[in-house]
């Protein structure tokens, strides 16, 4: 009898401890082992762009961004829009939790690394769509499972507001003619480039 009851509790303890990490979207980040204290060694932000997502700083904002050491940590440093250099933050994401982001923020005219450490999620992130040309493909998760995937027929030259990540997937919030969509946008369709349009 102690036997079973013990055998039940531990499956429940299995089954509650599963839903405690499952998180939003399944998302299960694959990247390298270490990454966030080995990538970016020589200093720049051009290499692995194939593994991490990248999203840039409102470029209509120009106040600072505070950076934390570690979630919910002290300030380390400060970064912001230079308008007059027109030289504009851009993130690489690594890792995540329910609140932040953990980021190397760069300059997106040398792609030199400024900073590194921990972003609120609500930092003004944005993307652009490199969808100049077709549809534009929302997806329910961050994976290419076409149930539950929106079709955005008309190109939209604004902003992407990005609210989360999984891999180099954008989690972003649309606008299309007065209707609000929220969904995933795979990695081709993402343009960073703020300067020019990602053909």
């Amino acid at each position: 009898m102690n036997i079973n009851i013990y055998f039940v509790y531990s499956v429940l303890l299995i089954i509650f401890a599963g839903c405690l990490n499952s998180g939003d979207d399944d998302c299960k980040i694959d990247k390298p082992t270490g990454a966030s204290d080995t990538t970016f060694h020589n200093g720049f932000c051009d290499e692995d762009t194939a593994i991490y997502a990248s999203v840039f700083l409102d470029i209509a904002y120009f106040d600072e961004i505070e950076i934390y050491d570690h979630p919910y940590g002290d300030v380390i440093g400060k970064v912001k829009n230079d308008s007059i250099k027109e030289d504009f933050i851009f993130f690489r994401l690594i890792e995540k939790n329910d609140d932040m982001f953990s980021v190397f923020a760069c300059s997106s005219m040398t792609d030199e690394v400024i900073a590194k450490g921990w972003i609120n999620k609500d930092s003004h992130l944005k993307i652009y769509s490199s969808t100049y040309h077709g549809d534009m493909k929302l997806y329910k998760s961050p994976s290419r499972d076409p149930y539950g995937m929106i079709t955005i027929k008309e190109y939209n030259p604004n902003m992407y507001e990005v609210v989360d990540f999984c891999d180099n997937w954008l989690k972003i919030i649309a606008e299309e003619r007065g209707t609000v969509y929220e969904g995933w946008m795979p990695p081709e369709e993402q343009c960073c480039n703020i300067y020019s349009t990602c053909n």
